[in-house]
């Protein structure tokens, strides 16, 4: 699905009816609290442009992405784009997969087929 033209979506999360949030191949999340009919707001949130490959919301107060070897996280992810913060987590490799199933655990793997786990994924680090 084109964003704007030049970039495509490849990864979303619906935590619930009232929140989705996706990411492109620019770098950016776009999120919505009226996906089925309301408007949708653009973060930029990799600054260096680079595919937010995954993502994942447990709930609608916290959503974790990739991009490369980062984790991109909010626990306000129909926000600003100021309320995502990027931490260098595999340094590398590429985290291609992640999973959360709870605001206690993420799970991804990178490209070297290793785990990537969180205990505490709303943590800034």
């Amino acid at each position: 699905m084109p964003v704007d033209g030049s970039s495509l979506i490849q990864s979303a999360a619906c935590p619930t009816t009232r929140l989705c949030v996706v990411g492109d191949n620019q770098g950016n999340l776009i999120s919505s609290t009226r996906p089925a009919g309301g408007s949708w707001r653009l973060a930029h949130v990799e600054p260096y442009g680079i595919n937010i490959s995954a993502i994942s919301c447990p709930d609608a107060g916290l959503c974790v992405a990739t991009a490369g070897s980062d984790v991109i996280t909010s626990t306000s992810p129909a926000g600003p784009a100021s309320g995502w913060h990027i931490a260098a987590a595999d340094p590398g490799a590429v985290i291609t997969s992640m999973e959360c199933p709870a605001t206690t655990l993420c799970v991804g793997f990178d490209s070297n087929g290793a785990a990537v786990t969180s205990t505490s994924p709303a943590a800034r680090s």
